[in-house]
């Protein structure tokens, strides 16, 4: 009987340390979640960028304090991540297409002079840097408007390759000409530039829209205004100052 105890007491001796033994394999640390610190997504551990937004980030485990980094190149990653220039490149690509389809319009001689009147008599025959900034800021603006900017990008844009087209019927030079022309002043591309982003912003808030993560944008937003003014200060600064000296 008692060989029978010393067997019946190994037995339950062995099994509990294998439960023990069992239990310590389940008892670990608690698995390294990630997320993006962009928009918050939880994101897979092996992968540089977010599913959700596109994102490049550096992974960190979640319950480790990210590392504030205040560097115009992290910050620059951050703001201009793939998605955006990707909507950047395009609304470039619809304001150039629109402004070259525009000056391919057949304008009779008879309208050419109105449309010029017209133009001029709206932005004024010597107007100052600051009416230049103000006209192009509150177009920018309007251009963050979701839906509704895109097709004032694509409309205005279509005005001025018509106003090109007018311009050549008058001058004698041809639409092609004026339109290179157009391209290779300096000030152009800042205005280029900013209308881009302004309307690349319209169209990724629109997308946050139907994400329910709109809040989260409304910064970005502000962002996109704040570089928009200064691109388009730098680009009626320089347009004044070389027409004058022209």
């Amino acid at each position: 009987m008692r060989i029978v105890r010393y067997l019946a007491l190994a037995f339950i001796g062995d099994s509990t340390d294998e439960g023990k033994d069992t239990a310590g394999e389940g008892e670990g640390k608690p698995a390294q979640l990630k997320f993006c610190q962009y928009c918050g997504s939880t994101i897979p551990f092996e992968s540089h960028f977010c599913p959700q937004c596109g994102t490049n980030i550096e992974l960190k485990p979640a319950l480790q304090a990210p590392r504030k980094e205040l560097s115009i190149q992290r910050f620059v990653e951050k703001f201009m991540n793939r998605r955006r220039s990707i909507l950047v490149l395009l609304s470039l690509i619809i304001l150039m297409v629109s402004t070259f389809i525009g000056s391919l319009s057949s304008v009779p001689p008879e309208n050419a002079q109105k449309i010029i009147n017209d133009t001029m008599q709206a932005f004024g025959h010597n107007p100052s840097w600051l009416d230049i900034l103000f006209n192009n800021a509150f177009i920018s603006l309007l251009l963050c408007i979701p839906l509704y900017g895109t097709y004032i990008l694509a409309l205005a844009s279509h005005n001025t390759g018509i106003f090109i087209a007018a311009l050549a019927q008058l001058s004698g030079d041809t639409s092609m000409e004026l339109f290179l022309t157009l391209l290779g002043v300096p000030w152009t591309w800042f205005e280029f530039a900013a209308f881009s982003i302004a309307s690349a912003q319209g169209m990724l808030f629109l997308y946050t829209l139907f994400r329910g993560k709109w809040r989260m944008e409304l910064r970005n937003v502000v962002i996109s205004l704040t570089i928009c003014l200064g691109l388009l200060l730098i680009g009626a600064g320089l347009e004044t100052f070389l027409l004058q000296r022209g």
